[in-house]
């Protein structure tokens, strides 16, 4: 889980060790520590930048036949131009990381729940 901006290197470093130790596939390896990043970076600099305290927290699955990957944060929902950026093919410069994430992934999916937004990603 990360609470504030200034776990994120922390984190992302746990991250690309656990990459490094687990996923032989470097095409997987890739996909994993670019999803984490892109969206962590996204979430740290849209959602905890109001003030309030948050969390987020990513769960990875994998194994040979799919990798899913899941962050659930408890900032603010995503806009309507938002998802549409993020989730359907968008030339925004803003989120060229999105883009790459969606020419790996076979699904993306945004879900907020609960006042929580949930980002579930398989490739």
């Amino acid at each position: 889980s990360l609470t504030d901006e200034a776990q994120l290197d922390q984190m992302l470093t746990m991250v690309k060790e656990f990459c490094n130790e687990n996923i032989a596939d470097r095409k997987k390896h890739y996909f994993v520590q670019l999803f984490v990043e892109e969206t962590s970076v996204l979430i740290v600099e849209r959602g905890f930048s109001d003030g309030k305290e948050h969390t987020m927290d990513m769960r990875i699955y994998i194994d040979d036949e799919e990798t899913i990957i899941r962050t659930r944060d408890d900032c603010k929902a995503l806009s309507m131009k938002e998802k549409q950026v993020i989730l359907n093919e968008s030339d925004d410069e803003d989120y060229l990381g999105m883009k790459l994430i969606r020419g790996f992934a076979k699904d993306v999916h945004y879900l907020p729940t609960m006042n929580l937004n949930n980002f579930i990603i398989s490739a």
